[in-house]
């Protein structure tokens, strides 16, 4: 007794459809599901769903009212329409021209060559090869309009970052703007009217081992923070503050410098407070033994050279090899032993690799176990820092 299989029509119409399509050689175009006399799809084309149209050459459209009308274009999903040769559109409502991509809701790439990926998203007609990602809303809708960039934002018509064409051609990078589409630096953040523009370094647990940091031109000029020292800045020649007064303990200051509520300490018996005399003449007052300030005259007002009797200052710290490979060296002059308890080593980003304890003429620390690369070798004592850069080779 032979066995009978019985397929639906309905069913049966689709495996057919599927193998002309798919089996045949010549290529045959695909009609399915047309509820109305189905246009004609243009050559090598094929339409599925509900009202779809496949006009452009080698097309497909398929869903409900989509549209695929460049060449070689592809629409699915609702009301979606592929307007552009080689162009893409999947989703709600989404267009896409020529040689562009859109995909999610209301998404719309209209630059050629763009992306627009997410939800009231859209690239303009003038930019050219430009992504956006994100969301807006009917009310507020996230447009790129500059060429060559990236934008990405949610729940706003701002975006939240941003990444700016490159001013080279294929050897520059761009800048990235947070808040903005309009940069200004390499990198840029402008908070809304009404917000704050906050940049917060936060180490991952806040201890002894750990510092937050910005380096600025190198890794010797930037500033640090940590639970030991608090706040570092750092630099290998002039702090400069071109305009306003600095206030410690105030918040009101009345002059350049003032101190509310503690005391100037002048640790070197040889330096002292420096003032300029009515006749131009610069004096320098030092402090005796019997507690008297005394006024001495400088040579130079310009240069404020010292007593030429006063004999040259010795390096305080110094430290070798350096390039360095399995050991540092660190001297340090006999006068400046008890200013310091402790010697670390941190690497390009801010991070202690390596710490201990200080308290000798000559400490010889092991950099077997550090990588290649640039190091700041840090002294800390109470109110005292040093910091140098010291380079690990292989």
């Amino acid at each position: 007794m032979k066995t009978k299989y019985f397929i639906p029509i309905k069913r049966s119409v689709i495996l057919a459809c599927f193998i002309l399509h798919f089996g045949e050689a010549s290529m045959a175009q695909l009609n399915y599901c047309q509820p109305n006399p189905p246009s004609i799809p243009a050559s090598c084309a094929s339409q599925i769903g509900n009202s779809t149209i496949a006009s452009g050459n080698s097309s497909f459209a398929a869903g409900q009212f989509t549209e695929a009308n460049g060449i070689s274009s592809v629409s699915i999903g609702h009301s979606s329409v592929a307007e552009g040769h080689y162009s893409i559109s999947l989703g709600q409502s989404c267009f896409s021209g020529s040689q562009s991509y859109s995909i999610g809701q209301n998404a719309k790439a209209n630059g050629q060559q763009s992306f627009a990926i997410g939800r009231y998203v859209e690239t303009s007609t003038t930019s050219l090869n430009s992504f956006i990602i994100g969301s807006g809303s009917s009310e507020f809708i996230m447009q790129n309009n500059i060429s060559n960039s990236l934008m990405i934002g949610f729940n706003s018509s701002v975006p939240t970052f941003f990444i700016g064409p490159s001013s080279g051609s294929g050897s520059g990078i761009g800048m990235i703007g947070i808040g903005t589409s309009y940069p200004l630096a390499n990198i840029h953040i402008k908070s809304l009217v009404n917000e704050n523009a906050v940049l917060f370094l936060e180490t991952g647990s806040w201890n002894i081992n750990n510092t937050a940091a910005i380096n600025l031109g190198n890794i010797m000029h930037g500033i640090t923070a940590d639970m030991n020292n608090g706040l570092t800045f750092r630099t290998q020649k002039n702090y400069i503050f071109n305009e306003g007064k600095i206030g410690i303990g105030t918040a009101n200051p009345v002059c350049r410098l003032q101190v509310a509520d503690g005391d100037i300490f002048i640790q070197d018996i040889n330096k002292g407070i420096i003032m300029k005399s009515p006749d131009g003449s610069c004096w320098r007052g030092t402090m005796n033994d019997s507690g008297q300030l005394i006024f001495e005259k400088l040579d130079d007002c310009e240069t404020l050279i010292t007593k030429t009797d006063e004999k040259e200052d010795l390096i305080p710290v110094s430290f070798f090899p350096n390039p360095a490979k399995d050991f540092i060296e660190i001297n340090c002059a006999a006068t400046e032993i008890e200013k310091y308890q402790t010697i670390s080593i941190y690497n390009s980003a801010g991070q202690q690799v390596l710490s201990q304890s200080f308290n000798k003429n000559t400490t010889r620390i092991s950099t077997a176990g550090l990588i290649p690369g640039t190091y700041i070798l840090k002294l800390s004592g109470q109110g005292y820092g040093y910091a140098d850069v010291v380079v690990i080779a292989r």
